[in-house]
């Protein structure tokens, strides 16, 4: 056989491989619900500053984010943050 055979039905194997693969996969999705939409985690307000004279001064777009970075039973096992005056009495190992 010649070498253009030879990558031909390579080819076609891998082709068939990765259509089997793909099929495969999606019968396993297939059976699970979608998965739920997050609720939305931010806010956004507008503030319009007027002066007297009813001329817009400034405006101000605020948004605000609530994360979650972990369920509050891990956060209450750890350790307390140290706080700003421990940082600032404690004194600098000095480096000889």
């Amino acid at each position: 056989m010649n070498a253009k055979l030879w990558l031909c039905v390579l080819m076609g194997v891998l082709v068939a491989h990765i259509a089997v693969i793909f099929i495969v996969g999606n019968i396993r999705t297939s059976g699970k619900p979608p998965p739920k939409s997050p609720e939305p985690n931010f806010e956004t307000r507008t503030r319009i500053f007027t002066n007297t004279e009813g001329k817009t001064m400034k405006i101000v777009h605020e948004f605000t984010v609530e994360t979650e970075l972990a369920p509050p039973s891990v956060l209450e096992k750890l350790p307390r943050p140290p706080t700003s005056d421990a940082s600032r009495t404690a004194a600098p190992a000095a480096a000889n």
